[in-house]
């Protein structure tokens, strides 16, 4: 039991540790010529994927199983060649479902990538945002609206449970978070 809520936590940690700076940075600004791509398996199934640019770490969390795959977050399009490159060797399986728990760049830049093939989950606020013109105070210009393969096609309001693998994955949306669609992600059959 020690070692599963140490391995939480540590993935917890990757996944919320990036640099200070990093929500300043606009799309396009990640040299990922450069980066550097981790994969960390969490356990049978799960892994995180960590890209690491000069600029800023971006991850995503993938759920792998026979008919496909479950990502949590995609960094912006730019990172996919890594993203998909780690899938591959993974096992050459499509993007099933991809869960966004926020509207910012770094967090739903595979949406239009997957959006056609893959079901786009996220909260309601999520969706709200990438379909209108957001100005943030970190950018200089407005950003959006994103493209409509890009939004999400099932959203929920205070928690939604995605059934995929053998796994229960619970979406819970938390009011006051770093925006208003934040939400966490909780696999139940992990611990």
């Amino acid at each position: 039991m020690k070692n599963i809520s140490r391995a939480w936590l540590i993935l917890l940690l990757l996944f919320l540790c990036r640099p200070i700076f990093a929500q300043w940075l606009l799309p396009g600004q990640a040299d990922f010529t450069k980066a550097v791509t981790k994969v960390f398996p969490v356990r049978d199934g799960i892994s995180l994927i960590q890209i690491r640019t000069p600029q800023q770490a971006f991850n995503t969390l993938v759920l792998a199983g026979p008919q496909g795959y479950l990502l949590v977050d995609h960094p912006e399009p730019a990172a996919n060649p890594a993203i998909q490159k780690v899938l591959d060797g993974l096992g050459k399986r499509p993007v099933k479902f991809l869960l966004n728990t926020h509207w910012h760049y770094d967090h739903i830049g595979g949406n239009a990538i997957y959006g056609p093939d893959a079901i786009i989950v996220a909260h309601g606020n999520v969706r709200k945002r990438l379909m209108t013109t957001q100005t943030p105070y970190w950018s200089p210009s407005p950003i959006g609206p994103g493209p409509e393969r890009a939004w999400p096609v099932i959203t929920f309001r205070d928690m939604v449970s995605v059934h995929f693998v053998d796994e229960d994955v619970e979406m819970d949306h938390y009011a006051s978070g770093h925006t208003d669609g934040d939400s966490v992600i909780y696999f139940a059959h992990a611990m």
